[in-house]
């Protein structure tokens, strides 16, 4: 009875605040400030849906990742060849834009290019 409570309230906070419709909304700001990156020498592919976006590059993401950190920005490797964000859905448009700007500078060459 009690773990049920918990998942009850949980799913009544998570439609209370709307959250699948923010994640969607923020999502979609996302994808735009990423869609420059398409533009880079090194970006095979930028995909995404909701507020999961993956750059895809041609080369490993270890250094780029590594930079990533260093600049306060968290990412993660997915498969073998891309950087994965996937930021909360309480995240502001500023601070998708200096992650975009951080990306865009490991990517092509701040201490990851």
């Amino acid at each position: 009875p009690l773990a049920l409570a918990a998942v009850a309230g949980g799913v009544e906070v998570l439609l209370g605040d709307k959250v699948p419709e923010a994640a969607s909304a923020k999502g979609r700001i996302l994808a735009r400030l990423l869609e420059d990156l398409g533009s880079l020498r090194l970006v095979r592919e930028v995909r995404g849906i909701g507020l999961m976006a993956g750059v895809e590059l041609r080369r490993n993401p270890g250094p780029v990742l590594k930079c990533l950190q260093d600049k306060g920005v968290l990412a993660i490797k997915a498969g073998a060849t891309v950087v994965r964000l996937l930021p909360p859905y309480m995240i502001g448009e500023g601070d998708m834009e200096y992650a975009v700007g951080q990306l865009k500078s490991c990517i092509e060459g701040g201490s990851g290019g």
